[in-house]
């Protein structure tokens, strides 16, 4: 698997766990290790059965363009 189609299951995973309000496009120029940390986030957060929160879009200090 290369690593664009690993960064599309990562993502696609997110979509499908989160419960927060976040689109594809957020994640467009994540690496895969913030996408890995993000999921493991995730995890957590359902396993603490807490209510779950977006991550800080800042701190990953890419340009988001609306599709």
């Amino acid at each position: 698997m290369d690593d664009e189609n690993m960064r599309q299951d990562y993502i696609e995973h997110i979509m499908t766990y989160k419960k927060y309000k976040a689109e594809k496009h957020q994640y467009k120029e994540w690496t895969i290790s913030e996408l890995k940390v993000e999921i493991a986030r995730i995890q957590k957060m359902l396993d603490d059965k807490i209510k779950q929160t977006p991550p800080v879009w800042s701190k990953y200090k890419m340009y988001l363009k609306r599709f």
